[in-house]
């Protein structure tokens, strides 16, 4: 089947076969006018790049005629190409080539174009966007995911990341809530820092421990935020 639609693809013209490419990486934010954007083509150009897709039955309207075509064009970028067309995209749609992007969406495109730092941010937005409909474990995966990338850029973003990863564990009662909250004292360094580990620590004993061990960590906490003044750009504790 694949070999098929291959050579109906290798039939298309070069910039047709492009208009085809971009779509596929577009996945469900394609239109004409996007593709000419994303491959700073004539609009006039690809819209006669799209008539030849709709001829050999590529494209129906602005969708695939069959999911299998996108899929087989996905599969065969290369590397190289696909990070390209990946930025492109989310260049595009961030800019407004769509309504309002699905922040989950740009986030994937950032990554699949190889540049994490512009896709931390909406992986925060994703993850805000999951709490707001009660996803608390998918939130924390997005989460979990910007905690990772900002690693490498910003210890302070690092963290509130990682907090928002670990509130959404306590909201979805994952059991590797507190786990994440020994990972997150870990990296607590500043005064509200360590007293957002100790509110998340409360959390994660409060159903279970005794009244003098929930003291001790709320005294904990406000030790905390005894000890010093926060950095002006800290992130207030979690409650």
């Amino acid at each position: 089947m694949s070999e098929l639609l291959r050579a109906r693809l290798g039939r298309l013209s070069p910039p047709a076969f492009q208009a085809a490419r971009a779509a596929a990486v577009l996945r469900g934010d394609v239109t004409v006018e996007v593709v000419s954007e994303m491959l700073r083509a004539p609009l006039l150009d690809v819209v006669a790049a799209w008539e030849e897709l709709e001829r050999a039955q590529v494209m129906v309207g602005e969708r695939f005629s069959h999911e299998l075509l996108a899929e087989t064009l996905r599969a065969d970028l290369p590397e190289s190409l696909r990070r390209l067309l990946s930025r492109a995209a989310a260049r595009v749609l961030a800019g407004g080539g769509t309504e309002d992007p699905a922040p989950s969406r740009m986030a994937e495109l950032w990554l699949a174009g190889g540049d994490a730092a512009q896709a931390a941010p909406w992986l925060l937005r994703a993850g805000a966007a999951a709490r707001r409909t009660g996803r608390h474990r998918e939130a924390a995966q997005f989460y979990a995911q910007a905690a990772e990338v900002y690693t490498a850029l910003d210890a302070g973003l690092a963290f509130d990341a990682a907090l928002e990863h670990t509130e959404s564990l306590a909201a979805s009662g994952d059991p590797a809530h507190p786990q994440a909250v020994e990972a997150l004292a870990a990296q607590a360094v500043t005064p509200l820092q360590r007293a957002a580990v100790a509110t998340q620590r409360y959390r994660a004993e409060e159903g279970q421990a005794q009244p003098p061990r929930l003291r001790q960590i709320a005294h904990e906490g406000l030790r905390a935020l005894a000890s010093g003044t926060a950095s002006p750009d800290a992130s207030p504790p979690k409650v």
